[in-house]
């Protein structure tokens, strides 16, 4: 399972109008909420935002020329292999020359300049660095932003979202009743950072 990159911090919640007041004992819930929010937030951008080696196979019909990574940032220079082997061995003779490969890292689609792949299911190897960074400061402004007004307004809602200590003292992760609705300004923010279809 991916890692899951903390989106904002205790301090940042604790400087939203209305939140200077928590209590200590109150925090951890805050944290839980936090936490709940940067999964969700993976989870409705359909991308992985912490930054780490990853590997991923995609099975080709023969004509595909573009994959899409389920992680991505800014460098160009994070991917490190792409391989393509219809029995799925892989190895260097496997290897395809990434100087063929035309990269879009705002959308996470890399090209096959001179595809297509071959046909296979997961004949293709995908090996890159990928996501965000690896810890909240590396954190686009805005989605920290989003991020710190979503759990401030959970927080303020907590006794309408069916949030309670009870659940919280069993251990397991928050559950919000409803689901939580998204506040309009933060899910604008989250579809700048939805991943976007290869096509």
């Amino acid at each position: 399972m991916s890692k899951i990159l903390s989106l904002t911090t205790i301090e940042d919640i604790m400087t939203y109008p209305g939140m200077s007041t928590i209590s200590d004992p109150d925090k951890e819930w805050i944290g839980r909420l936090a936490a709940s929010f940067s999964q969700r937030a993976e989870t409705y951008c359909s991308r992985h935002f912490y930054e780490e080696s990853r590997s991923q196979q995609f099975t080709s019909d023969g004509t595909l020329r573009q994959i899409q990574l389920s992680a991505f940032g800014a460098d160009t220079n994070a991917l490190t292999k792409v391989e393509q082997d219809a029995s799925r061995v892989f190895g260097p003779s496997t290897e395809i020359d990434l100087s063929n490969f035309y990269f879009d890292w705002r959308t996470g689609v890399f090209v096959y300049e001179f595809g297509p792949f071959i046909r296979g299911l997961a004949a293709i190897k995908v090996t890159w660095t990928g996501g965000l960074g690896t810890d909240v400061e590396h954190v686009p402004e805005d989605l920290r932003a989003a991020a710190t007004m979503q759990v401030a307004f959970w927080w303020q809602r907590r006794h309408e979202l069916g949030i309670n200590q009870r659940d919280f003292e069993k251990g397991s992760s928050i559950k919000i009743a409803g689901g939580g609705s998204l506040l309009p300004d933060v899910e604008a923010i989250l579809q700048q950072y939805q991943i976007y279809a290869a096509s």
